[in-house]
């Protein structure tokens, strides 16, 4: 419930930007800030949930694909919010740093979407290994 609540004021925030305050053609750091923001939370809450609660009490963590996919979500998000936060003081800087954070950042989003494909396969082709 929460969730949908959260996403449905993102969402009317965002429509609202877009329609009055900042024109469609130009980047909305801010929205994107807020958006990063909602899911670095949603993170913790994640994590919080698992140290609270009995969810994953029988299974060895690291093996529960949830729990990377929330790490690698918050490792990206957190590393992509301060990069568009400050994206206008970032192209500021000179070509060569520019290019560096900008390289930094897709390396940890590539490596966040090859943790996402490689912990829902890796147990189907043990599965398929061992039978």
């Amino acid at each position: 419930m929460l969730l949908r609540f959260t996403a449905l004021l993102f969402g009317l925030f965002g429509l609202l930007n877009s329609l009055f305050f900042d024109p469609i053609d130009q980047f909305h750091n801010y929205s994107l800030t807020i958006g990063s923001t909602l899911i670095i939370f949603g993170c913790f809450y994640f994590f919080y949930v698992v140290m609270t609660k009995d969810t994953y009490l029988d299974e060895k963590l690291w093996q529960v694909p949830d729990f990377w996919v929330v790490s690698f979500f918050l490792l990206f998000y957190s590393a992509s919010m301060m990069y568009f936060s400050f994206l206008y003081n970032i192209i500021e800087l000179e070509d060569a740093m520019w290019k560096r954070l900008n390289f930094v950042l897709r390396l940890i989003g590539g490596t966040m979407y090859l943790v996402f494909g490689l912990v829902y396969y890796i147990p189907v082709f043990s599965k398929k290994l061992t039978s």
